[in-house]
């Protein structure tokens, strides 16, 4: 049957198929009020590919869109260091992060997918001389011959490991730091409870499931199972409720908790090589980079507004399953009727906390402006005794 005009019908299952999944959340949070990465291509991809997105993936979420936000910002960090270096995207799928970081000339910027995958990239993103496709999978390391000299490579392999079995997933992390030991690498993790749920069939929707996911770590093994494989490395472990502990207050008190850290946090991972040097003598930027537990710099939160914004489209449309403003409110309490189940009820609970801790950093952002004028108004200011 041939493509609707103007449209692609995508023929993927399996894990391929997630590319979609990550796809359709963050196009969700690249523009509007809610936006949490800028990404218009992203957005127009999803209006170029015929496929049921919502009724397969349900209401948008913002952790794809948290997860590519931190990638691009460790891409960037390193392309300071190295203006002309080389990064490595493993399992890309249909990722914008080239045209979101827009790397500088001398950048060579590799995306190593299957060939199907790599057909549909083919189709649907723009030509750039920078980007190079490597048909293939990423477990059969023959990537790693497609890499030159110069800057030790950046390797992102963000919503892929999970995926790999665990074997692979170990001679990938091996390989990389015995050819390059100054090699830096990005990857998110799931723990082994969740893998063990996608294995058994986890329902996303009535109409989907995820894929089956072989391999899964808890929080507090993964430093030592990167130790293990490349010695010396230097790991950092965050959960999203680091990343963004405005928009889960709920998730970033229980990731305080060991064993729930390690039954329901998935991971964002960066690991640096035993052979890249300490950043400064003193040892504080290294102190700052490894902590595992630091909230996110002051600058990448958001205002109040804003914060406030996305927990009530979390809570709303994580009660209701559908986006304020396409679905009508009746519909969206029928729906919620529906869901009673104990993991919707976490989730609004969680969201319901978000929204309150949203509310109250308004209220301190107002008091603070207000004290401040007071403290700076002549009539504030007492005469000396």
């Amino acid at each position: 049957m041939p493509d609707p005009p103007g449209r692609l019908r995508p023929a993927l299952s399996g894990a391929p198929e997630t590319l979609l999944w990550a796809l359709w959340h963050r196009a969700a949070y690249s523009a509007g009020p809610l936006a949490l990465l800028p990404d218009p291509l992203a957005a127009d991809l999803v209006r170029r590919i015929d496929y049921p997105f919502r009724a397969h993936f349900g209401a948008p979420r913002p952790w794809h869109a948290l997860r590519a936000r931190e990638g691009d910002r460790r891409i960037r960090s390193y392309l300071d260091r190295h203006p002309e270096g080389t990064v490595v995207i493993l399992g890309g799928g249909l990722e914008t992060q080239f045209w979101r970081v827009d790397p500088g000339p001398g950048v060579r910027w590799i995306t190593v997918e299957l060939p199907e995958v790599v057909a549909l990239r083919r189709r649907l993103l723009p030509e750039d001389p920078r980007r190079q496709d490597i048909a293939g999978s990423a477990a059969e390391l023959a990537w790693l011959e497609a890499l030159s000299g110069g800057a030790p490579p950046f390797v992102e392999a963000a919503g892929l490991f999970m995926y790999l079995d665990p074997r692979e997933v170990e001679a990938i992390i091996r390989a990389l730091f015995a050819r390059f030991p100054a090699a830096t690498l990005f990857f998110d993790t799931v723990p082994q409870g969740f893998a063990a749920r996608t294995r058994r069939g986890l329902p996303v929707t009535r109409a989907w499931r995820a894929p089956a996911m072989p391999w899964g770590i808890d929080h507090d093994a993964i430093a030592g199972f990167v130790a293990g494989l490349a010695p010396g490395a230097r790991t950092e472990v965050r959960t999203y409720a680091d990343v963004a502990p405005w928009l889960a207050p709920a998730g970033w008190c229980a990731a305080l908790v060991p064993w729930l850290r390690n039954a329901i946090a998935p991971c964002l991972v960066m690991v640096e090589g035993p052979g890249r040097p300490a950043q400064n003598a003193s040892g504080r930027a290294s102190r700052a980079m490894w902590s595992s537990t630091a909230l996110t710099k002051r600058a990448s939160r958001p205002s109040g507004k804003k914060a406030l914004a996305i927990s009530t489209y979390s809570l709303i449309t994580t009660f209701g399953g559908a986006s304020p403003w396409t679905s009508s409110a009746p519909a969206a309490r029928n729906r919620a009727r529906r869901v009673g189940s104990i993991r919707s009820i976490g989730h609004f609970a969680t969201s319901a906390r978000s929204v309150i801790w949203s509310i109250r950093a308004c209220q301190l952002t107002a008091s603070s402006t207000v004290l401040r004028k007071r403290s700076t108004s002549p009539s504030a200011i007492s005469p000396s005794s």
